[in-house]
């Protein structure tokens, strides 16, 4: 709700010129309906006994996805440095995907 009530003051203090085609407008649309998914998917994932720890973590490592859509689709290219950063980020989403151990529950 305060997010509406900061948008009202933000409009009408200046106002946005709204010459948007269709095509932006959908795009726009599709756009935040996908980015309320991805949190509706994060709190499911948080609900469903997911560690804040490992579930918050993998969520924000979405910029993969959009780095290997932008080599498929506008062919882009990633510096030798770049690429370090996404293999270690891969194993970053590797390692924080295994389970360890509870510290606080009894060996057996």
């Amino acid at each position: 709700m305060a997010f509406f009530r900061i948008a009202l003051v933000i409009l009408v203090a200046r106002p946005l010129d709204w010459n948007l085609g269709p095509d932006a407008f959908i795009l726009s649309a599709a756009g935040g309906a996908l980015n309320g998914l991805g949190a509706l998917t994060s709190f499911t994932a948080l609900e469903r006994g997911g560690k804040a720890s490992v579930v918050i973590p993998l969520v924000y490592l979405y910029p993969l996805f959009t780095i290997f859509l932008a080599r498929l689709f506008l062919d882009e290219k990633l510096t030798p440095v770049q690429g370090v950063g996404v293999v270690l980020a891969m194993l970053a989403t590797f390692f924080l995907s295994r389970e360890s151990p509870d510290q606080n529950s009894p060996t057996r």
